[in-house]
């Protein structure tokens, strides 16, 4: 098909001539990805032509037929020059039903027929492509805040398309893939836009995740079931960054936290690739498990961070990667570290988490195994031994010393400045009086 024959017609303003020969275009080129570059000028000047359709018809098929040419061009990424701009963004947002900084009009209604669905679907395709193909888009996208208007439109669709709610959660989450992978001009500007996706990640349905790891056309990792792991490498780094900062750790690290919680707990082959980078088989445990400059010394001294939220994300992201197995925990934190976190859970006693995990075992180092009798399960590592005062002692000593620290603990509990608990059979915390009669035995009775 002619691109001057195209053009010629779009310039004489009939749409309906323009739409069949548009169709034409599409069935020729369908599977076309390698381009002409004789043909480069024509290409550049179809895209404008296609957006000056697009603004002045409301005849849906036309659109979509529009709408398909362009991302058939945006293949292309020298050609993205007039739709990479606020104006191409601003008409290929409308008919998304998206609304973006910058956009004074009124936003067309709700798509209501299967017509108007795939024009909105279409765009949205458009939109993927441009910005992943074309810098200056990805700068574009980030001036007229796509990412919030992509939001906004993920509560309209949750409440008004029901039905169809998966493939177009599934879509939204294939573009903030496309998001997650660009980079702006700036380090600062990558960051706030991989910010602004990460939120929206975090509202989408757990499920519909998989579109982050599922990419056939690139490939992926054989030791992970072929899923491309590029994101959730891009997530965990964008994580140790927020950690790095040291600042508006809640703001800031729970959302990603939470995201990459929720992914792994879902999505097996997440996890494994999280754990392997995060929770490498353990080697050298002479130091505490917070000391040190890994990924997981770093989670582990937010394990008692001041901040609630923050000091739960990450037990909860460490707890998870660890098959909500309490030893597992332990053997990367330490029973210190992990406490609050059990004690929420009702696993003091030890135990599983409620979710289901794959039955593979994790194997431990020969390092791990020969320095294991030596741990101190409190701190999580190997101390060294320190001298015993009690060994000095006579028998009277020491049951003066006790009968003294029993006396001094009874005073606290009787003014109610502490109040000693101890450990149902459930693994819940109880006052120890009470602790105590649970987990005594049945008194017997002689019958008659």
């Amino acid at each position: 098909m002619s691109l001057t024959a195209i053009l010629s017609e779009i310039d004489g303003g009939d749409d309906n001539g323009v739409e069949k020969l548009l169709q034409k275009y599409n069935i020729e080129n369908s599977h076309t990805f390698a381009f002409d570059h004789k043909e480069e000028d024509a290409r550049i000047k179809l895209c404008q032509g296609l957006l000056t359709v697009l603004r002045r018809s409301d005849h849906p098929l036309c659109q979509s037929t529009c709408l398909e040419t362009l991302r058939i061009l945006s293949r292309d990424k020298r050609v993205l020059g007039p739709v990479a701009t606020k104006e191409g963004f601003l008409t290929l947002a409308r008919l998304a039903r998206i609304h973006v900084a910058g956009h004074d009009g009124e936003l067309l209604e709700e798509a209501q027929s299967a017509e108007e669905e795939r024009v909105v679907v279409e765009a949205l395709k458009c939109l993927c492509n441009v910005v992943f193909n074309s810098v200056s888009a990805q700068q574009v996208g980030a001036d007229v805040k796509l990412a919030e208007g992509l939001c906004a439109r993920l509560h309209s669709v949750s409440s008004s398309h029901h039905q169809d709610n998966d493939h177009q959660l599934r879509l939204i989450a294939g573009i903030m893939r496309h998001l997650l992978m660009l980079k702006t001009h700036t380090e600062d500007k990558t960051e706030e836009a991989h910010s602004h996706t990460i939120n929206l990640l975090s509202n989408l349905p757990v499920q519909c995740l998989d579109v982050l790891i599922d990419v056939p056309v690139q490939g992926g990792m054989e030791t992970y079931g072929g899923k491309n792991m590029d994101v959730v490498q891009i997530l965990l780094d964008f994580m140790e960054k927020r950690i790095d900062k040291g600042t508006n750790y809640k703001e800031g690290l729970t959302p990603v936290l939470s995201l990459m919680t929720e992914s792994s707990r879902c999505h097996r082959e997440v996890r494994r690739y999280l754990k392997t980078q995060v929770l490498p088989p353990l080697k050298d445990v002479k130091e505490r498990p917070e000391i040190g400059c890994t990924v997981r010394n770093k989670l582990v001294r937010l394990m008692t961070h001041i901040d609630m939220a923050v000091k739960q994300g990450a037990a909860e992201f460490l707890f998870v990667l660890c098959k909500e197995s309490v030893d597992n925990l332990l053997k990367y934190t330490g029973y210190g570290n992990a406490a609050g976190l059990l004690m929420a859970r009702g696993l003091l006693a030890g135990g599983r988490g409620e979710t289901q995990y794959s039955s593979d075992e994790d194997s431990d180092t020969e390092e791990y195994k020969s320095a294991k009798p030596f741990i101190n399960p409190i701190t999580g590592h190997i101390e060294h031994p320190m001298p015993n005062p009690m060994d000095e002692m006579t028998e009277e000593q020491k049951e003066y010393e006790a009968q003294k620290l029993v006396n001094m603990i009874d005073e606290l509990s009787r003014k109610e400045l502490i109040r000693p608990m101890g450990v149902r059979k459930d693994g819940t915390l109880a006052p120890l009086g009470e602790a105590i009669h649970g987990c005594s035995p049945p008194s017997s009775s002689d019958s008659e």
